[in-house]
């Protein structure tokens, strides 16, 4: 075949659209009345989103190692999903918006075995609406998105609005009792610290008034105080020396040394003085011991006498 396909033109297409507009017709109006038809029959959803901004503190994030902050930040945003649309969560959601009300309640007050049933029920139903999703995730900054999809628009738009508000009330508690047990714990080391102070200042007056002079505005003090060290360590040396005499002197009179007779030897009597003129004696006092009688002998000696007794001289 020879014949060449021409290509359609816009108005081809009008021209054709026209020509068979009742076959066009007819299949919108098909597919309207099948869309009325589903939409009568199929429940309608509703969806409800909010989204809540949480900032990091700096002091917080883990580093490259993980360990760096005081806890591991991924692994908190990791539980951050089960904290806002976990079982706890949503039991406390559906019991503020009060959707229990209507469940079979017993005289006192609480919920009977068919009302739990029905609970656990709405419970699982609302954790299959509800979906968690980050829209933006950084280390400092993150954007979260609770989502809840649901056929009554009013439990769709309050429901994700409320579990939000329990979230942030439930951290807010959590950092509060930190903060309180914190401050409980600087209060101690506070009021320690205080009568450490305290105990300090006065040791601190106590060595002023001692030593007035001991002031970094008085660098002489050490060294006068290190001379005077000096002369009373040498004043000590001298009494020490002095205390040993002593000692050995004591030592001595109490262990006195053993003595033995003198041997008897030949000694002289001391010559007798040269005869000197009266004129020029010299003048005493009292008249001199008369010398010794006894003429110089080579073979005298003296008799034994003890070491005691005196030896008698006379002088001639």
């Amino acid at each position: 075949m020879a014949d060449t396909v021409k290509k359609l033109t816009p108005r081809d297409i009008l021209r054709i659209v026209f020509r068979r507009w009742r076959l066009f017709f007819g299949g919108a109006l098909l597919f309207a009345i099948g869309v009325l038809i589903a939409g009568h029959y199929l429940p309608v959803k509703y969806t409800g989103t909010t989204r809540f901004q949480r900032r990091t503190d700096p002091s917080q994030i883990a580093g490259p190692g993980g360990g760096s902050g005081p806890e591991n930040w991924d692994s908190r945003k990791d539980t951050l999903r089960w904290d806002l649309s976990g079982p706890n969560a949503l039991e406390q959601a559906a019991a503020d918006l009060e959707l229990t009300v209507g469940m079979p309640h017993g005289s006192d007050g609480q919920l009977t075995d068919q009302g739990q049933v029905l609970k656990q029920e709405l419970i699982g139903q609302l954790s299959r609406a509800v979906r968690v999703s980050w829209d933006v995730r950084t280390p400092a900054v993150d954007l979260i998105s609770v989502s809840v999809t649901h056929e009554d628009p009013r439990l769709a738009r309050m429901l994700p609005d409320q579990l939000v508000k329990n979230y942030i009330n439930r951290v807010g508690e959590q950092i509060i009792s930190s903060l309180r047990s914190s401050k409980d714990f600087l209060d101690i080391q506070v009021k320690g610290a205080q009568e450490l102070l305290q105990q300090y200042e006065e040791k601190r007056m106590k060595f002023e008034r001692d030593n007035p002079y001991a002031m970094p505005q008085e660098p002489g003090f050490f060294l006068r105080s290190i001379e005077d060290a000096k002369t009373q360590v040498e004043a000590l040396q001298r009494q020490q020396e002095l205390a040993k005499m002593k000692l050995r002197m004591l030592e001595g009179a109490i262990n006195p040394p053993p003595t033995t007779p003198p041997l008897p030897s030949k000694t002289c009597p001391p010559p007798s003085p040269p005869c000197w003129p009266a004129w020029l004696r010299p003048q005493r006092a009292s008249p001199p011991p008369s010398p010794p009688t006894r003429s110089q002998c080579p073979g005298w000696a003296s008799p034994p006498r003890s070491a005691s007794s005196p030896i008698p001289i006379s002088w001639p």
